[in-house]
């Protein structure tokens, strides 16, 4: 035991350089340390904004009608036509009709809004055939150019 002491420090050498040392070093270990300011009243409110802001926006299933909304009509968000009528959710309920229920139109009124969906589905398809198009003809002329003729 006694070999043991002689490797330890004296006191005057604990009491001069390993304290104050442990003083400073909590004293910088605390400085460093961030203390979360609480928020103000403005800043939840602004936050708590931000939230509905992107709430309101949000159409997950891309059916026309708002997320929020289809907790209000009692849709399935992920599903764009809920009943599964063939009509999405968004094209009932700009006709005024319950996007809930599969039998809520007269034949001739259900026919004229599928056609008016398949028209739409139309639009879409020939919009990206004529992307796809413009691009196989830029193809084709920037091949003749190399090219030539090929004849």
């Amino acid at each position: 035991m006694k070999n043991f002491r002689k490797y330890l420090p004296s006191k005057k050498i604990t009491a001069y350089f390993i304290i104050p040392f442990l003083a400073i070093v909590t004293f910088f270990v605390i400085k460093e340390v961030k203390i979360p300011h609480k928020k103000t009243q403005a800043e939840i409110e602004q936050n708590v904004a931000n939230i509905l802001d992107e709430d309101l926006k949000k159409d997950t299933d891309g059916d026309g009608v708002m997320d929020w909304e289809e907790r209000l009509y009692k849709t399935n968000i992920n599903l764009k036509d809920t009943d599964g009528d063939g009509l999405e959710d968004g094209v009932e309920v700009a006709a005024g009709m319950d996007p809930t229920d599969p039998l809520n139109l007269e034949y001739e009124k259900r026919k004229e809004l599928e056609d008016a969906q398949k028209k739409v589905q139309e639009v879409k398809h020939q919009q990206k055939l004529n992307t796809s198009q413009k691009y196989a003809e830029s193809i084709l002329r920037r091949s003749l150019e190399l090219y030539g003729t090929g004849l």
